[in-house]
């Protein structure tokens, strides 16, 4: 006969990076910045070498081409044109892509995560693109003259850039230790304990954002209530998800605290 599990006990969140929120904001120091954008210019200008090393058998005797033709043709003048604003829309989307991509999809570019920044929305809800798209296009202003940029950054209070004024975003700082080692729900020994017990598979990753979108307020800020008919009806689902929580006894509030850590670790991979 199964023993029932140890009953889970909430732990004390240092800080939350659920949908990009953060509790304990650390303003990013700005060495990390500049190192971070360092390291992304790097990528981008990799990807545009690369890009001309594979375009070049085509683009260069193309351009000798064109330019060969210019003097004698108005429409081989235009397509020159044309041809060198296509360059210039490929260059400026790799560039600009790669910074709205990952701060939309991930809240960090490759070097920020090298130094542990992450782009957070002030307000109580995941960056949007639109954020995402007017932050990178301010970037000329607080990246190429500096010193608007600079001043805005050593002046404010969280060390916000223009760019992060306007479309009310922040840098903040995860050290690293903290980011990897966090365990906002329960202890990461009862989360090892629980998971090998429950035999825990990967849950979509849809019903994981549903399901945190229900257990941070419940558990963690305690802004919202649940009916025990609401209780019931996500106590059902979740046995579906881990079936063997039957057998070995776990109490629902055990079992709740535990999926909702699951699928936590699971969204910060």
């Amino acid at each position: 006969m199964n023993k029932p599990l140890q009953k889970l006990e909430l732990t004390n969140p240092r800080f939350h990076i659920f949908e990009g929120l953060s509790i304990q904001r650390i303003a990013a120091p700005l060495p990390r910045r500049i190192l971070a954008y360092i390291i992304d210019l790097s990528i981008v200008t990799a990807c545009l070498y690369l890009l001309l090393i594979f375009g070049g058998i085509l683009l260069v005797p193309l351009t000798a081409l064109l330019g060969s033709l210019v003097k004698e043709n108005i429409g081989a003048q235009i397509f020159f044109v044309l041809f060198a604003l296509l360059i210039l829309i490929v260059i400026f989307g790799i560039y600009h892509g790669y910074f709205v991509y990952y701060e939309f999809k991930k809240g960090q570019t490759l070097g920020k995560r090298v130094f542990a920044l992450q782009v957070i929305s002030e307000k109580v809800k995941k960056l949007s693109l639109r954020q995402c798209v007017l932050r990178d296009a301010l970037r000329y202003i607080d990246c190429l003259l500096i010193f608007p940029g600079l001043l805005s950054i050593l002046l404010s209070k969280n060390h916000q850039r223009l760019g992060d004024l306007v479309c009310g975003t922040q840098v903040i700082f995860l050290p690293k230790k903290e980011k990897e080692e966090q365990f906002l729900y329960i202890t990461p020994e009862q989360y090892h304990l629980y998971s090998e017990a429950l035999e825990a598979a990967a849950v979509p990753g849809e019903t994981a954002q549903n399901y945190l979108g229900f257990a941070y307020p419940y558990f963690i800020s305690k802004t919202q209530r649940a009916s025990a008919e609401k209780i019931e009806e996500i106590l059902s689902d979740l046995k579906k998800v881990l079936p063997k929580a039957v057998n070995l006894k776990v109490d629902q509030e055990s079992l709740m605290l535990f999926f909702a850590e699951h699928c936590h670790q699971q969204l910060k991979k």
